[in-house]
């Protein structure tokens, strides 16, 4: 097995011909779950052949978004049948790494220690520092795709998948485990945040509304005294009449109607205070 050269033509193949709204997906990802493996391994005693069957089978879990996103994992399998022969892997081999990949399909049913570390590490950094950052960038990509409508919808996904998740390895569950339960809490947390942060942004956009129509009232405003009146143009005739009119019923001005209205009812309030 030359796991090297395999990696050093898979991971150039997945840099450049993914595609680039799968900010999740991605060669980095691929990294980092081989970099999981490698650490799960070291820390379970494992070594040899079954370390490099692992690195492999985690270097083309995900290759196969190269070609479809749905069923993935058996489109990375083709992949792998098609390359790892070039590499000096043998059938045998080839079929025991196609059958890890398979494993790391959700929901994960690992049945042995292989399969065990390989699905520990794709998901290794539910429990890590990383784990907002991570997260984040599959929100994206799910939104991307259109298989995710919101913030609030993903929030609660997020929650329900942390709460039910738990690791196969005796390291994983010792290391990593209580700092998974940490971010499910500061996950808690964080949508009670996002929630003020939104309302926040509505209550400024109002203020600036309320901004807007106090500069258009004071502007109508000088009109009238500076212009208007001092030339009888507006005396509260038929022009006052005429003009009054259009503010109430004219749907020409490109603001919203509740805006209309209370930029209506000001100016009517400051025309009366100026021709008493």
């Amino acid at each position: 097995m030359q796991f090297e050269k395999a990696y050093d033509f898979l991971i150039p193949k997945l840099e450049k011909e993914l595609p680039k709204h799968l900010y999740y997906h991605n060669a980095g990802h691929t990294k980092d779950i081989i970099g999981a493996v490698q650490y799960l391994c070291r820390e379970e005693n494992i070594n040899g052949h079954d370390l490099e069957i692992l690195s492999t089978a985690a270097l083309f879990h995900d290759a196969g978004f190269l070609e479809t996103y749905s069923d993935h994992e058996e489109a990375s399998c083709l992949i792998a049948r098609k390359y790892l022969p070039d590499f000096e892997y043998t059938q045998t081999e080839i079929d025991e790494i196609c059958e890890l990949i398979m494993f790391t399909k959700m929901p994960q049913s690992p049945n042995g220690k292989l399969s065990k570390i390989i699905c520990d590490a794709d998901l290794l950094y539910l429990g890590t520092e990383r784990y907002y950052q991570v997260a984040e960038s599959l929100f994206e990509e799910l939104k991307h795709m259109s298989l995710i409508k919101n913030w609030n919808q993903w929030r609660q996904t997020q929650i329900d998948f942390l709460e039910s998740h738990h690791y196969f390895t005796e390291t994983a569950n010792k290391e990593i485990s209580l700092k998974k339960m940490h971010n499910l809490l500061l996950f808690k947390s964080k949508g009670s945040a996002h929630k003020w942060n939104e309302n926040l942004y509505n209550w400024l956009n109002g203020i600036q509304d309320s901004i807007l129509i106090l500069i258009g009232v004071l502007a109508a405003g000088f009109a009238i005294k500076g212009f208007l009146l001092p030339s009888h143009f507006f005396d509260g005739g038929i022009t006052g009449i005429s003009f009054l009119n259009f503010c109430l019923m004219s749907n020409s001005i490109s603001i919203s109607s509740s805006a209309t209205n209370i930029f209506t009812i000001s100016v009517l309030v400051l025309i009366f205070l100026l021709m008493k």
